[in-house]
């Protein structure tokens, strides 16, 4: 399995001058070959990867935090905070696309385009709740003991975890994501006709 990697570095900084954001996008490809867009999608509920079964595609995230403290007259609290995410996103290729019927090649083309966006939105979830997060750890009140400090925002951490999710099964369920991606990819729908999903209309909705 051929994985070429795109590597994508950005920074964001927040409101609080000691807080920082990394994040790196790397992509994985699962390379399939296929006679139809029957034969893809068969051929993809069976590979051997995150995105088989009802899958489309995968976004993993690993998340790195760096901290100190500091000790003054009211306490102990977070005087500074770097964040590190990697994420690694798994999309399916048509490795044969272009020797398949321009009807074919559209429909792919407008299939590809959305998973992609649809995992890319599921990034700016991540970022977003991780500079929120920054915000409000600095603002943390001075805990008793440095132990304290880290306690309390141990604390929060889990409940970033939690937001995260819940705003991750939003995008995926509440606002009918899958339901939404099994019509895009309805071969009974003819590949001129198929609507260009819009990623950020569709969270909207």
């Amino acid at each position: 399995m051929f994985k070429p990697v795109i590597l994508l570095l950005v920074l964001a900084f927040s409101a609080v001058a000691t807080a920082k954001v990394d994040t790196y996008l790397s992509t994985d490809y699962i390379d399939i070959t296929a006679d139809s867009p029957e034969d893809f999608l068969a051929k993809l509920k069976v590979v051997d990867a995150p995105i088989s079964g009802d899958g489309y595609g995968w976004l993993q995230t690993e998340t790195q935090n760096s901290t100190s403290y500091k000790t003054t007259n009211q306490g102990c609290k977070l005087s500074s905070i770097n964040s590190e995410l990697n994420f690694t996103m798994t999309l399916p290729r048509w490795e044969n696309v272009d020797k398949q019927s321009k009807a074919h090649q559209l429909w792919w083309s407008k299939v590809i385009k959305f998973i992609n966006n649809h995992e890319l939105a599921h990034q700016q979830i991540v970022i977003d709740a991780t500079q929120v997060f920054q915000v409000n750890a600095k603002a943390m009140e001075p805990q008793v003991t440095c132990k304290d400090a880290k306690k309390r925002y141990r604390v929060m951490k889990r409940k970033l975890s939690g937001k995260i999710r819940d705003k991750d099964y939003s995008l995926d369920y509440k606002n009918n994501a899958r339901v939404k991606i099994k019509d895009f990819l309805n071969l009974d729908i003819q590949p001129d006709t198929l609507a260009d999903f819009d990623e950020k209309g569709f969270q909207n909705q």
